[in-house]
């Protein structure tokens, strides 16, 4: 293949992922919305495409993207007063009972974890359904 082929090649590639991956990121955010997992949104807008030359990568760079997509297992305790301010706003706690409400949540979550709530697996599991994707 001559330089200028394999680049126009290369070029039709990288357009194909960009429309992949744009499909990919759209349906996590959307997903997201409809799970309910937008108490502040704070998720919702740390999500971003980061592209590349034939490299796309999606990132949510919200410090708890990981557990909300994979689940935490038992064993550390989160820090309680990341949960107050949530406490307050989801639970309705009234906030001089937050500080406790928000200590037994997160030793509730170091005793059991948490259960995952995937929103970009099932992005991906939809794009290659719709894209009809391989598997290697």
């Amino acid at each position: 293949m001559s330089s200028k082929a394999e680049r126009k090649f290369l070029d039709a590639v990288d357009e194909l992922m960009d429309e992949i991956i744009d499909s990919i990121f759209a349906d996590s955010q959307q997903n997201l919305v409809k799970d309910g997992k937008i108490d502040t949104a704070n998720l919702l807008k740390s999500g971003n495409v980061n592209r590349g030359y034939l490299k796309k990568e999606i990132v949510y760079t919200a410090p708890y993207a990981e557990a909300v997509e994979f689940g935490r297992s038992p064993g550390m305790m989160p820090p309680s007063d990341a949960l107050e301010k949530w406490v307050i706003r989801k639970l309705g706690v009234d906030p001089k009972r937050a500080k406790s409400v928000a200590y037994a949540i997160a030793l509730n979550i170091k005793e059991r974890g948490i259960m995952p709530s995937p929103f970009i697996r099932p992005a991906f599991e939809k794009a290659e359904k719709d894209f009809k994707l391989v598997k290697l």
